[in-house]
């Protein structure tokens, strides 16, 4: 079996899973099954079909898994988006169409992905732009204690989702390249041997760059996703365990230190403890996300956060 047809099969074992999301959430309204209501899900088959189509001819060789996975996660997602924010799916979809479109003509421009490593150094400098443009006066914008949103106007967006992509494939570049040369040890430390210095250079400066994101923008999470990405493309590329060690060693000299510097850090490790030290405030969505599984059999008044922590706490105070 090829890998595109593989690819194809996936993708129709992956469609009775979303639709059916859907025609549930129809049922649950009240709706009648139709076009009206399984639009959204049979449109987004086609448009993955095409996806598929044009991926059999622009890159046969490509893995059958991804395409099929991004769908099923897809679905998923607008399904529930539509059934907690109905106002904001048609957004939703349009930009996953939006997405599906930019991979065709990222199939169609770039053929040979390989001719990307040859730029490699470029992708990294576009990537560290990116992620420190929300440093800049006026567009740079702060929420919930992390600067990492453009704004222009009504419009706004994170230039580190974009960021990622380039950083990956300037990683990607990198290793092709050196790969051999990152996996023999040349270097002595005492009894410990090490890679040259200058081909570990602008690896270590990926992890200075993820430690300036925490600094300056105050964002945990993406300094880990950058990092955790940056070391599981090392350790692949050498199967060297010692990029792994040394790897998590720093991560985690890097969590400690966040949660030392930034305060909003500490909020939310003490909501992880304990949401309902706060349960109408800073914990509120943790202990609304415990008390839903039992929201239908609870007596108390629908809406009320104080009730709902109350509810949860004697729950979890009977578990104990």
């Amino acid at each position: 079996m090829t890998r595109r047809n593989l690819e194809l099969i996936l993708l129709c074992v992956a469609a009775p899973i979303v639709i059916l999301l859907f025609v549930m959430l129809a049922l649950n309204q009240g709706a009648h099954l139709g076009l009206t209501t399984l639009g959204v899900p049979i449109g987004l088959f086609a448009a993955f079909i095409a996806a598929h189509v044009a991926t059999r001819f622009l890159a046969p060789d490509a893995d059958p898994a991804i395409l099929p996975i991004v769908f099923a996660l897809s679905g998923i997602g607008i399904a529930f988006v539509t059934r907690l924010a109905p106002n904001l799916a048609a957004n939703q979809v349009i930009w996953l169409f939006v997405g599906v479109g930019a991979m065709v003509v990222t199939l169609i421009v770039s053929r040979n992905l390989e001719k990307l490593a040859n730029f490699k150094y470029t992708l990294m400098l576009i990537g560290f732009v990116l992620l420190l443009s929300p440093l800049l006066p006026v567009i740079g914008t702060e929420h919930y204690g992390s600067r990492i949103w453009l704004s222009f106007g009504p419009f706004s967006f994170q230039p580190g989702e974009l960021a990622k992509i380039v950083i990956v494939l300037f990683v990607a570049g990198y290793l092709a390249t050196n790969r051999e040369m990152l996996s023999v040890f040349t270097w002595r430390i005492g009894p410990f041997k090490l890679p040259d210095i200058r081909t570990l250079a602008p690896l270590l400066l990926m992890w200075v760059i993820s430690l300036l994101i925490v600094a300056f923008e105050k964002d945990l999470g993406s300094a880990l996703v950058f990092f955790f990405v940056f070391l599981a493309m090392l350790y692949v590329a050498t199967g060297k365990k010692f990029y792994l060690i040394v790897g998590f060693l720093l991560m985690l000299a890097g969590v400690v230190g966040a949660y030392g510097l930034f305060s909003h850090v500490q909020t939310r490790v003490a909501n992880w403890i304990d949401p309902f030290a706060s349960p109408q405030d800073e914990g509120y969505q943790m202990v609304q996300g415990i008390y839903s599984p039992s929201s239908k059999a609870t007596t108390s008044s629908p809406g009320s956060p104080r009730s709902a922590a109350c509810s949860a706490r004697r729950a979890c105070s009977c578990s104990t």
